[in-house]
């Protein structure tokens, strides 16, 4: 009933105020919930391989590490937050934020690193595909490539930063209805009513259209020369077919974290768009499923990238395998050191203990070795 009631609930301006039921509430927490999992697992994992695993420790892996430790920003500080927001729907208490100086800090703060990570991933995109373009382009400049990598990782933070920055200053704690909010407020610098589109379109333009342009021409190019243009001479050595292969694969798997990036994050701004442009007609804009598909599909391009790299690249497959072993090993062997621990406390030496105190080192592991038990 009370679902019903807020749900009828009109603003000054005679449109619906948002709200979800209890029902539509569960179903997103658990859906939030479930790539908030496979984002922490996979970009965890695909960062322990890259480390783990030698042969997987290129110069362009770099750049995924970096693109990893972003979706993990996105993780924490996006999807944790909206799993909060769902929970409170669900126990009928509202999303009030943090009073204070404390509650203006994380009100700024979280907002900031929320645009960071996103325009991080993006840029790191482009950044792969430069790698890529110089790697194809200029095979003999390796050493170049190498020095000058943790500058443009460095770049593309300081871009990042720059980028979302006037969160920073717009985002404020304010009272409405008796409940305080973290929202945009962009006077007295700016005007309230069209910096956020102004802001928004800069944001469509810069982490969005510009970026996927740059990408699909240096890929075309790539493409052209690695598929396209004939290898001169009859014959082609081993070791260079083996490097066109390569390239091959590699260009495959970018072009696919690109095209997923591209069609996870588009219908968010097809409805920040419709929203601009309902409200410059006076119309309501449209309704609250398509905010949350929208916001929904960008922050599981997070939990999607780490598996198309995993999936497709059998040096990251090893390094997983390689990470999982070890972690199985090391649970494993933690059991048996409790399971040891508790005998020791809670048992009286056995027989077979005093048996073993007896015999020489190379007696006793023979003696364990028969016996079926580990010698640690």
């Amino acid at each position: 009933m009370d679902d019903n009631v807020t749900s009828n609930a009109t603003d000054s301006s005679g449109c619906p105020i948002p709200h979800s039921t209890t029902f539509t509430a569960t179903f997103q927490l658990l859906a939030y919930t479930a790539i908030l999992i496979i984002s922490i697992f996979g970009n965890s994992i695909l960062i322990g391989a890259i480390i783990n695993y030698p042969r997987a420790q290129t110069v362009m892996n770099y750049y995924i590490i970096n693109m990893a430790a972003a979706d993990l920003l996105t993780t924490v500080f996006d999807m944790a937050v909206q799993i909060w927001h769902y929970g409170l729907t669900i126990a009928h208490k509202p999303f009030e934020w943090l009073d204070g100086s404390a509650g203006v800090f994380l009100c700024k703060f979280v907002v900031f690193i929320q645009g960071t990570a996103i325009a991080c991933t993006v840029l790191t995109l482009a950044g792969i595909a430069v790698n890529r373009f110089l790697a194809v382009m200029f095979p003999l400049r390796r050493s170049r490539r190498n020095s000058t990598t943790v500058l443009l990782l460095f770049l593309i933070w300081m871009s990042s930063f720059a980028i979302a920055s006037p969160m920073l200053y717009v985002m404020r704690v304010q009272d409405v209805q008796g409940v305080q909010t973290c929202l945009e407020n962009w006077e007295p610098l700016f005007d309230n009513g069209s910096s956020p589109k102004h802001y928004t379109l800069a944001l469509f333009g810069s982490l969005y259209v510009f970026p996927l342009l740059i990408i699909g021409i240096l890929y075309s190019v790539i493409a052209f020369k690695v598929w396209v243009r004939t290898v001169p001479g009859n014959s082609t050595a081993p070791n260079q077919l083996h490097e066109i292969e390569t390239r091959k694969k590699i260009l495959k798997i970018c072009m696919t974290v690109v095209l997923v990036f591209a069609l996870c994050w588009l219908p968010f701004y097809i409805y920040l768009i419709m929203l601009f442009v309902a409200g410059e007609h006076g119309d309501c804009g449209p309704p609250e499923y398509v905010a949350f598909l929208g916001l929904f599909f960008g922050h599981a391009n997070s939990s999607i990238n780490p598996f198309i790299y995993i999936i497709f690249n059998s040096d990251y497959k090893k390094g997983m395998k390689k990470v999982l072993r070890r972690c199985h090993f090391s649970y494993k062997s933690n059991r048996v050191r409790m399971h040891s621990n508790r005998s020791t406390l809670t048992s009286f030496p056995s027989l077979r203990t005093f048996k073993e105190l007896e015999m020489s080192p190379l007696q006793q592991y023979s003696y364990h070795s028969n016996n079926g038990f580990n010698v640690v």
